[in-house]
C-alpha cells in the first residue's frame, strides 16, 4: 500500500474530492491522488515493463499516469466506479491502489522503438548533445545554442520526415528483438533530430518521432516474432560499396540546391501540396521540377543492380537527411 498522510478525521479531504469530481471529474486533487497510487506501482513494475529497474525517468513515469487517467479511469470508467462505491478517503484510496496494480503492468508492453530509447539515452549524454535537467530532475536534450523551449507536435512531424531518410538495418525474422539502426545510425538519426527541431527535446519527443517513423514496429513485441517485418541487410564487397558511394556524390553534384531540397522531401515521405506551400509554388510547378529530378535519378541509376539502385537511395537519404 502506498504510503499516505494520516486520514483527515473530520472528511474533509474526502468532501473536496467528491465536490471536485461533481464539478471537473479530475481536478488538482483527484490527480494528486493517482499520482500518489500509480508512481509507486509503476516503479516497482519498471524492471518488468521497461527494463530499467526503478530508475526509469520520471516524464516516462508521468507518461505512465496518463495512460492510467486515460485509460482505465476515464475510458474504463473505474473512476466512477471508484466514487460510487467509496464511503470515505480511506476506500478511495485503496481502490485506486489495487485497480493501478491490477491494470499498470498490462497497460504497456516493450516494444522496438522501447529498445531504441534505452539504446539512445546514453547517446544523448554524450557530445555533441547537451543534458538540461529541470527542477524535478527529469532530462531533455539538444544541441549547443538551441532554443530553451520544447516542440510543437507539428515540429515533431518534420523531424520524423528528416529522421526517415536514415537507412534501417536488418536482422531477419529470426531474431527476437529487431535492431532497426546500426549505433552509427542511431547516432546520426539523434543528430537530425536535434538539428532539425532547433529546441530542447525529451525522450518523449523522441518516442513520438519514432512512432512515426516507424509505425510498422509498434506492435512489435520481444516475445513475439508474429508481425515483426524483416527489414533486409546486405554484406556488400568493397567494389560495391564505392560505387554506391561514387553514383551518390555525382546524384549529389548535379542536384541544386533547390532539386535537393526536393528530392529530401519525396524520400521524406512528404504530399505534393505540402511541398508545393512551403515553396510557394503551383502543384504544376513542383511536377515539373520533380520530374526534372526523377528524370536525373534515372540517368545515373540505369544500369545499376536492383540492390545497388536501392543502396544509393539509401545513401542519398542518409546524406541529406544528416546535412542540412
Amino acid at each position: 500500500m502506498a504510503d499516505y498522510p494520516s486520514e483527515d478525521p473530520q472528511g474533509e479531504k474526502w468532501q473536496a474530492i467528491r465536490a471536485e469530481y461533481r464539478r471537473v471529474k479530475i481536478g488538482p486533487l483527484i490527480m494528486e491522488e493517482v499520482c500518489r497510487a500509480v508512481r509507486p506501482v509503476a516503479r516497482r513494475c519498471a524492471a518488468v515493463i521497461f527494463g530499467h529497474g526503478e530508475n526509469r525517468p520520471d516524464d516516462l513515469i508521468d507518461d505512465v499516469v496518463q495512460q492510467f487517467v486515460t485509460g482505465p479511469l476515464i475510458g474504463d470508467k473505474q473512476l466512477k466506479y471508484i466514487m460510487s462505491v467509496s464511503r470515505g478517503i480511506s476506500d478511495f484510496r485503496a481502490l485506486m491502489v489495487s485497480i493501478a496494480r491490477r491494470t499498470i503492468p498490462r497497460m504497456r508492453t516493450r516494444t522496438v522503438i522501447d529498445n531504441l530509447l534505452d539504446r539512445a539515452r546514453p547517446i544523448l549524454r554524450t557530445d555533441p548533445f547537451v543534458v538540461h535537467r529541470d527542477g524535478r530532475n527529469r532530462e531533455a536534450y539538444s544541441f549547443e545554442g538551441a532554443e530553451a523551449r520544447l516542440p510543437s507536435e507539428d515540429e515533431l512531424w518534420q523531424a520524423a520526415r528528416i529522421a526517415a531518410l536514415i537507412p534501417k538495418v536488418g536482422v531477419g525474422s529470426s531474431e527476437r528483438a529487431p535492431l532497426v539502426y546500426s549505433d552509427e545510425s542511431l547516432r546520426q538519426l539523434l543528430g537530425a533530430v536535434a538539428s532539425c527541431l532547433g529546441c530542447r527535446f525529451a525522450l518523449r519527443d523522441l518516442d513520438a518521432v519514432l512512432h512515426h517513423v516507424l509505425p510498422c514496429f509498434v506492435p512489435s513485441f520481444l516475445d513475439s516474432d508474429d508481425g515483426v517485418p524483416e527489414v533486409h541487410s546486405h554484406a556488400w564487397t568493397a567494389e560495391e560499396d564505392v560505387m554506391v558511394s561514387q553514383v551518390a556524390a555525382q546524384i549529389l553534384d548535379r542536384l541544386d540546391g533547390a532539386q535537393r531540397g526536393i528530392l529530401r522531401d519525396k524520400l521524406a515521405g512528404a504530399p505534393d501540396a505540402e511541398m508545393a506551400q512551403a515553396r510557394n509554388m503551383s502543384r504544376p510547378t513542383l511536377a515539373k521540377r520533380k520530374q526534372a529530378v526523377f528524370d536525373l535519378l534515372k540517368a545515373e541509376l540505369e544500369g545499376l543492380d536492383r540492390r545497388l539502385q536501392i543502396a544509393t537511395m539509401d545513401r542519398l537519404g542518409y546524406v541529406l537527411g544528416t546535412t542540412r
